[in-house]
């Protein structure tokens, strides 16, 4: 008996297939919109690339005195947030190796592709980020593992 239970236990853990178990948390709505909030919210507001440089600040003081008193510019650095469209725009493409991030960088086509301007690195977590979202993965593979392990 003993043997047949240990003997099951050890079927199942054979039985995950962490690639398609990792792809399962990227696809995973909530990991989503955890992402997303991570390289918006927490990231690119406060005008944090993904390599943690700066985006440069604002150079019309107006534009960013009114933008801080609607609560849209936590501090001088731009933060590519307006109206919301382009932070709507954040999509994330789950792969074979992990997820992309991908958004509409050319939303405003006056004034140019955010990438071109203000490069690649503005799609992306920064290492602190990064670090949240390996908690987050933590927690909810330990939780799918304890329920095909039946623990």
């Amino acid at each position: 008996m003993f043997f047949d239970a240990l003997r099951d236990k050890a079927d199942r853990i054979k039985s995950i297939k962490i690639n398609r178990l990792l792809k399962e948390v990227w696809s995973d709505p909530f990991t989503q919109d955890f992402i997303i909030n991570l390289n918006t919210e927490e990231q690119l507001f406060f005008g944090l690339r993904s390599d943690n440089t700066t985006l440069p600040p604002y150079r019309n003081e107006d534009y960013f005195d009114q933008k801080r008193s609607l609560g849209l510019a936590p501090n001088s650095l731009i933060n590519l947030k307006l109206s919301g469209a382009f932070y709507k725009s954040f999509d994330i493409i789950p792969n074979s190796i992990g997820f992309l991030i991908d958004a509409n960088t050319n939303i405003y086509p006056d004034s140019g592709d955010f990438v071109d301007v203000y490069g690649l690195d503005i799609l992306g977590l920064n290492e602190t980020n990064t670090s949240k979202l390996a908690r987050h993965l933590q927690e909810d593979l330990q939780i799918r593992i304890r329920d095909i392990l039946d623990v």
